[in-house]
C-alpha cells in the first residue's frame, strides 16, 4: 500500500509500526489486509565497486509468493520505494492473514525462511517503469 498524500510518509510498514504508525492505523484497525501475489521482488546490492545492481529474489519452494498487504484510498503514486523485504505469507497463513482477528493476523507476520529463497543479479532495465517483460528477471551473465 501506498501512504494517501501525506508527503514523506513511509512506502511500506512493518509489524512494529502497523497500529500505531500514521498512515497503516487506520488500514490496520479496520482489518483492511490483502495478500498481493507476486513472482518475486528486487532488492538492490552494492557490487565490489559500490555501484547498486538490481537483485531479483524469488521463492524456491513455490512459483508465486503472498505478500501481506494493508489496503486504502490513495492519490499518492510517486513510486519511491525503500529497499524493505515484503511480508512473504506461507499460503497456510493466508487465512489468518485476511479473516482472523488482528492477533492472529500479527501472528502470521514472521521472516520468511531464507533457505527456499533465491536471489541474483538482473539487468538495471528494471530501474526504469517504462520496461516491462519477463526479460526483467533473468539472471545478468558476466564474462569471468
Amino acid at each position: 500500500m501506498s501512504p494517501s498524500a501525506r508527503s514523506g510518509q513511509p512506502d511500506q510498514c512493518h509489524p512494529g509500526t502497523m497500529d500505531n504508525g500514521p498512515v497503516w492505523r487506520g488500514p490496520w484497525n479496520r482489518g483492511q489486509r490483502c495478500i498481493l501475489p507476486a513472482a518475486g521482488f528486487y532488492e538492490w546490492h552494492l557490487n565490489e565497486a559500490g555501484q547498486k545492481h538490481p537483485v531479483f529474489i524469488h521463492l524456491a519452494d513455490q512459483d508465486v509468493a503472498g505478500f501481506a498487504g494493508l489496503w486504502d484510498r490513495s492519490v499518492r503514486a510517486d513510486g519511491n520505494n525503500p529497499h524493505r523485504m515484503p511480508a512473504i505469507l506461507a499460503p497456510a497463513a493466508y487465512d489468518a492473514w485476511l479473516k482472523g482477528g488482528a492477533g492472529e493476523a500479527r501472528a502470521v507476520l514472521e521472516l520468511y525462511p531464507q533457505d527456499v529463497m533465491v536471489a541474483y543479479e538482473v539487468s538495471t532495465r528494471v530501474n526504469s517503469p517504462k520496461n516491462n517483460g519477463e526479460q526483467l528477471i533473468e539472471p545478468v551473465k558476466r564474462g569471468r
